[in-house]
Parts: C-alpha cells; structure tokens; sequence
C-alpha cells in the first residue's frame, strides 16, 4: 500500500511525502505550483501555533541572509549558524519516508551541501515568514530546485523548525513539508521548550 508507513500503520502524511518523493525519483514530472502560507495562515489554520509569536524583522533578516547564502552556493556562511555539535534532519527522501537520521555536526553540514550540489542544478530556498516560542523557531517557506541529471523541477513549501543555543547558533533542526505534528522528535521539541 503506497500510503502506509514503514511499520504498516496508515500515515495520513504518506501521500504527501510520497508524492514528492516520487516527483525526486523521476515518476511524475512536476508538482503543481502552490503558494506558502503566511504566518497568519498557519496560525489560523493549527491551533497549536496560537502561543508562536511573529519574530522581530531584524531574526527574519538574518534567516534570509543564511538562505541567501546557501542560494548563491557560499555554505560556510550558512553552515556558520550552526553550533558545531547541531543535528539537523533534512527532508531528504528517507526523511520523505519517516527514516530520517540526523546530519550532525559542521563536517556532516558540509557533506550535506556537498552531496546537494551534485544532485541537484538548481536548488534555491525562499523564507516568508517566521514565528518564535521561546528557543524554538518555525521558518515558513519555499523550496525550489531542479535535477541535475533528471532536469525534473520541484517546488513546494517548507517548513523549518530549529531549536537555538543561548549563543543564537541552531542545535537541532528539521526541515518538513508539512507540520507533521505527530512525528515523535518533531512534537517533543515542540512540548519541551
């Protein structure tokens, strides 16, 4: 059954996840053009997000310049709000899949960007909007890019919830496309904090 998770179970985020993971793989060739939510539409549409604060514009500033530099491919600058033992879980296509393992620490950074870079022609992010509890920050946003062997083109929205160090460094992360609140590392960050 194509929306089953690994252990059987139905996943109502299967479909989704499945969906792009099989527009990477080559299956289907694009998927359709959709528009990323404002934080007041996320907020409207989770209730859980009731208590998030919109961000000072000066913190939006500064998580466009970090995606603007990973656009223009200058990843030490993007690697540089990381502390150096951070664990991030990107949404690659075992993250698609709820298999995620952590990238951990600046070298794992690096191989990520390094390995991005080779699969890709065209790999840009677009940050609208961000909201803020406490330590944790939720980015919204935009993900875009292009293989670099298949030419197949991917956009669609992203999502990023980090944790900061009192430094303002990220020490954990994860990238999603969509708030799946029932991810287990995903809610008890959101519970903790």
């Amino acid at each position: 059954m194509l929306a089953a998770s690994s252990a059987g179970r139905t996943d109502a985020n299967a479909v989704p996840r499945l969906r792009l993971l099989l527009l990477v793989r080559g299956v289907v060739a694009r998927l359709p053009t959709c528009h990323t939510a404002s934080v007041s539409d996320v907020q409207r549409g989770d209730p859980r997000l009731k208590e998030w604060v919109s961000a000072p514009a000066h913190e939006l500033a500064e998580i466009r310049r970090s995606t603007e530099a990973w656009n223009r491919g200058e990843f030490e600058q993007w690697i540089a709000g990381f502390a150096a033992d951070c664990e991030w879980y990107p949404a690659t296509e075992r993250g698609l899949l709820g298999e995620s393992t952590p990238i951990r620490g600046h070298d794992g950074l690096r191989a990520f960007a390094r390995e991005a870079n080779e699969h890709w022609e065209h790999y840009r992010l677009e940050v609208t909007d961000l909201l803020r509890r406490g330590r944790l920050w939720l980015v919204v946003g935009r993900f875009r890019a292009r293989g670099r062997s298949s030419g197949v083109e991917i956009e669609t929205p992203m999502f990023w919830v980090t944790e900061r160090n009192d430094t303002g460094k990220v020490i954990w992360a994860r990238s999603i496309v969509d708030l799946d609140w029932t991810n287990p590392e995903f809610s008890r960050h959101l519970r903790d904090l």
